[in-house]
């Protein structure tokens, strides 16, 4: 199945410039509107305490231009997790465009980072599954986009592996996939039902060539 579009094409009208090389960042909007899957607008709000130097610019930069309205980052489609209230994932895993969009240029600091930079290179894989992504940097996700939604909208993070086994039968893709790209064979990995393995830890992440979803969750 084909993977899912998050958004239109960004155009940057006044793009972002890295501290480090000077270079125009091609994935920064001087005006960013966040929406949800439905078109709802996302105001800004939340911390930045705790992120790195880079991401928190990242943050405020993306703040900014809130409410000029120009262009959006559509966060993507969810689906409820059977039996847990509340709980929300992602339908399908965390796309190449989506990341560059939220992200910009920063770059990853798993220990696979050169293969994840690899992939992030390849301008024309936008709508592709982002592969070779670790926990850390899923959270890094998480995080960004924590400091740019409402509250009472959610909060962003990692999945467990309890919730993404309880989920999987509302996915694209059977059983636990590590990707939905096709012909990808060798990023394929299995996850059985009823393991042995500790279904609370968001470690599923750490694998080579893991893919990402995210899990909103939400009260009231």
């Amino acid at each position: 199945m084909s993977p899912s579009k998050v958004g239109p094409k960004l155009t940057p009208k006044n793009p972002m410039r890295s501290g480090k090389t000077g270079r125009q960042d091609p994935h920064s909007l001087r005006g960013i509107e966040v929406r949800d899957s439905r078109g709802n607008v996302l105001s800004a709000s939340g911390a930045v305490g705790g992120l790195p130097a880079e991401l928190a610019a990242r943050i405020n930069f993306l703040k900014t231009g809130l409410d000029a309205g120009t262009s959006h980052i559509r966060i993507p489609e969810m689906v409820a997790i059977p039996g847990m209230p509340g709980k929300f994932i992602t339908i399908r895993e965390i796309t190449i465009g989506f990341w560059r969009q939220v992200m910009g240029e920063y770059l990853p600091t798993g220990n696979n980072a050169k293969q994840f930079k690899r992939i992030l290179a390849n301008k024309g894989a936008a709508d592709l599954s982002l592969t070779e992504i670790t926990l850390e940097d899923n959270k890094r996700l998480a995080d960004v986009l924590n400091a740019l939604v409402i509250p009472g909208r959610g909060v962003f993070r990692v999945p467990t592996e309890a919730e993404w086994e309880a989920a999987q039968d509302s996915l694209i893709g059977d059983n636990w996939t590590i990707t939905e790209r096709p012909n990808a064979v060798l990023y394929v990995l299995r996850h059985l039902r009823n393991s042995k393995r500790d279904l609370n830890l968001p470690d599923f992440s750490c694998f080579s060539s893991a893919v990402a979803r995210l899990v909103e969750d939400k009260t009231g």
